[in-house]
């Protein structure tokens, strides 16, 4: 029997409000799991049937083989060795439920004469490939990133000078007035960072001597100005949305708008 026009709507209403990762965990539950998926007598899941070992786990991978999930990852680059949906992870000081929106950030100092960043990120939201980020705070989340066009400077070290970062701005043929302006405000960053650790503009000569100040962390070239917001809307307005670098701990990811995000995971961590 068909439904009625008031049936199939109120239906429709219905699913719309279900959220996305109920309905992904369930259609998860229904996924099947057959000898060829896993590597007898360890089971550990397999990227494809009889393929390579999978690094994901059984729910991951069940989550990953959703309608739901794929259609909402479709077209991202964030994947795995395997081309399989890449987990990643991202902490925080605060509560377990905190939300992604750019805004007020805060560092705890170390002691001090530590100094770290203050005021506001609006730049986007970092997530690495790392898991034990513990000096980022005690709540983990564990996440799936629909990048589709990063910004991908991971071949740069997580250490580098501007002149090597405005070569990446190059070859990605951004217009000349878009790298004048990130290069403007990164000597702006500059200066205020050389007033916070050395109380003025100028550079104590011995860290001129052991080249300290031509090499910035990579990161910091996009983290300057109010909070990264100008350079996030260069990177977007010349199609990218998202950033992929080397940061310390290994291989780092930037989304730019949180239905970028699907967070699987979300707990505290008490290791």
């Amino acid at each position: 029997m068909e439904k009625s026009p008031e049936l199939s709507n109120k239906t429709a209403e219905t699913e719309e409000k279900i959220p996305l990762l109920d309905k992904i965990i369930s259609e998860s539950e229904k996924v099947p799991v057959t000898a060829e998926d896993t590597n007898y007598p360890s089971y550990e899941m397999r990227a494809s049937p009889m393929g390579s070992i999978s690094h994901l786990d059984e729910k991951e991978w069940k989550i990953t083989r959703t309608d739901s999930f794929k259609d909402w990852f479709e077209g991202s680059k964030i994947l795995d060795e395997n081309k399989e949906p890449l987990v990643v992870n991202t902490r925080s000081r605060f509560k377990k439920d905190e939300k992604f929106e750019l805004g007020t950030r805060q560092v705890l100092k170390i002691s001090e004469d530590s100094w770290g960043k203050k005021g506001v990120n609006n730049f986007g939201f970092f997530f690495s490939e790392a898991p034990n980020l513990f000096h980022y705070g005690p709540f983990i989340k564990k996440a799936f990133l629909n990048i589709k066009n990063p910004f991908d400077v991971s071949d740069l070290s997580s250490v580098s000078t501007f002149e090597e970062f405005k070569t990446k701005l190059l070859e990605y043929e951004l217009p000349e007035d878009d790298i004048k302006k990130m290069e403007e405000e990164f000597l702006k960053w500059k200066k205020e960072r050389n007033k916070l650790i050395h109380g003025s503009e100028k550079i104590p000569e011995g860290w001129i001597k052991n080249g300290w100040i031509d090499n910035q962390a990579t990161y910091n070239y996009f983290d300057v100005g109010d909070g990264g917001k100008e350079v996030r809307e260069i990177l977007i307005k010349n199609g990218f949305d998202g950033l992929k670098i080397n940061d310390l701990e290994g291989i780092a990811y930037v989304a730019f708008h949180p239905e970028q995000i699907l967070v699987f995971e979300n707990k505290k961590d008490t290791n």
